[in-house]
């Protein structure tokens, strides 16, 4: 029996189906719906065998049909946990369930280290927030931390991260669409040294990815990544060119749109008394079926290779598109081989056999340095969206492999994924 802490009026009776945590599409009697006289009271209601906690997302469907005032909310809240739980959608009480309660989890894993020297920071702080909180977790001496949140599907999640003597770091990034059984790499970041007092320049290009080449009139805007507001507001030149010009050493993001092409940004380290390229690559718009794969970095080092191979549904090698060989079957094409600093370098594929298996992988060609402590970056868009995937501290050799497609699935790796993989390996020397 459920007693509300402040008065309310009946409501009728709903249905809830729910759909995580341990709950299977068995409906759930509303019982008697009432809602707080206060709007603001979210945690109105209290049960003698638990005790209420505070907003952990819980995926619902509710049947509003018979429920006066209600409206469909797949964004509810689990108020308890242990033996009972309560649902409330906005700041209506729906129903009271008991069972145990499993919520869905994700662990994020990221390596934090020194802007300049590349140095792991230990002891760094680092949270991630899964709305208004979230963990906290200090760095290791290789600069490593791992933090557990609550899973939702395509959610926008806060990196913060602070050291003595640094400059406090914060970024956002979101959840993929199903939950990985082990950590997700949220790759290396770079905190700016105090020490570092001073401004440096921030100029670059906004590219097309499948090109290379400037998209002129681009619009251009830089914020702190710590802030919202932008500090710098601009239209390219007619070659993708902007210069944001001097700005206090720090981390930005510099974010481009354009006419017939994907909204696109990037994280940029501003260093003191240094002239700094914080270019961003945009993609054309795709249609269905189309995937592109833009593989960027830093300075060092100074080659990184894409490649991608296609096996067919009997396990016989269609093609692998890298330097050498750029064109695959069906119009799957290497667009792009960087082999200057930065990328973009870009593989499109025109459209994804879902009998097929794909695996890309990332080659160190030349230069020093290591794959992860660039920092890398491969991102994936379809017409559904884009998947990022930032390089583990791991990557430390030669190769490292981001991700297969499977009947149509993409599947991240997170096992042995810097074993060089099956397939020719790349001569050494300069490139035709």
């Amino acid at each position: 029996m459920t007693t509300p802490l402040s008065t309310g009026s009946a409501q009728g009776a709903g249905h809830l189906w729910e759909r995580v945590l341990g709950f299977t599409g068995q409906p759930v009697p509303g019982g008697n719906l009432t809602t707080p006289t206060d709007p603001n009271v979210l945690l109105g209601y209290a049960h003698s065998s638990m005790v209420a906690a505070a907003g952990m997302r819980h995926e619902a469907e509710v049947d509003c049909s018979d429920l006066a005032g209600c409206k469909h909310d797949t964004a509810l809240y689990l108020l308890g946990t242990n033996s009972s739980y309560f649902l409330v959608s906005g700041k209506t009480w729906l129903a009271a369930h008991s069972g145990t309660v499993t919520p869905q989890t994700i662990t994020f894993h990221v390596t934090i280290v020194d802007s300049v020297t590349r140095v792991p920071i230990p002891d760094a702080i680092v949270s991630v927030y899964y709305g208004a909180s979230g963990p906290s977790a200090m760095t290791g001496l290789t600069g490593e931390a791992s933090l557990t949140v609550p899973f939702e599907a395509n959610f926008t999640y806060s990196l913060q991260a602070r050291a003595t003597g640094y400059v406090s770091l914060q970024a956002s990034f979101s959840s993929a669409a199903t939950r990985a059984a082990t950590p997700t790499e949220l790759g290396t970041r770079l905190l700016v040294s105090k020490t570092a007092v001073g401004n440096g320049t921030l100029a670059g290009t906004v590219q097309n990815v499948t090109t290379g080449s400037g998209i002129g009139s681009a619009g251009v805007s830089v914020r702190r990544s710590d802030r919202l507001t932008p500090i710098f507001t601009g239209t390219a030149g007619s070659n993708g060119t902007y210069n944001a010009g001097s700005l206090p050493a720090g981390t930005y993001v510099v974010s481009a749109t354009a006419s017939g092409f994907v909204a696109g940004s990037a994280e940029v380290t501003v260093a003191a008394n240094v002239s700094n390229v914080g270019n961003v690559p945009l993609s054309p718009q795709l249609s269905a079926g189309q995937a592109r794969i833009v593989l960027t970095w830093g300075t060092e080092p100074h080659d990184l290779d894409s490649h991608l191979r296609k096996l067919t549904s009997s396990g016989v090698l269609e093609y692998h598109i890298y330097y050498l060989t750029k064109q695959g079957t069906n119009g799957d094409n290497l667009d792009v081989d960087d082999v200057s600093s930065f990328g973009p370098e870009t593989v499109t594929i025109q459209n994804i056999d879902p009998t097929a298996q794909y695996r890309y992988w990332v080659h160190l060609f030349s230069g020093t340095g290591t794959i992860a402590g660039s920092p890398t970056r491969v991102t994936l868009t379809t017409s559904a969206g884009t998947l990022t995937f930032n390089a583990p501290a791991s990557a430390t050799g030669s190769d490292w492999i981001v991700f297969d497609i499977v009947n149509g699935q993409v599947i991240p790796c997170t096992g042995s994924c810097n074993v060089p993989p099956l397939a020719p390996s790349e001569p050494e020397g300069p490139k035709p």
